[in-house]
């Protein structure tokens, strides 16, 4: 399947960045796909783990099951 690249200024880019690097364009688009899935993969973790320390966070703090009678008055109305 090729990859068609309409705007002329990424297809120079490209073709710098690969003459820079003594790349073939594939090889530099390839390159640059791959480190930005990386990148992408690494704040994910990120994002997740943070996530997990926040539910331990939380479920730290709990202390206990909530008791209806807590919550509701004799008539089984809330409480207020």
């Amino acid at each position: 399947m090729a990859l068609y690249i309409r705007d002329d200024a990424v297809r120079e880019l490209a073709a710098k960045l690969a003459r820079r690097q003594g790349r073939t364009v594939t090889e530099t688009v390839r390159a640059a796909l791959l480190e930005a899935q990386r990148q992408l993969d690494e704040e994910r973790a990120a994002r997740d783990a943070a996530a997990r320390e926040t539910i331990g966070r939380l479920r730290g703090m709990r202390r206990g099951p909530v008791r209806e009678d807590i919550l509701y008055d004799e008539q089984g109305q809330p409480v207020r």
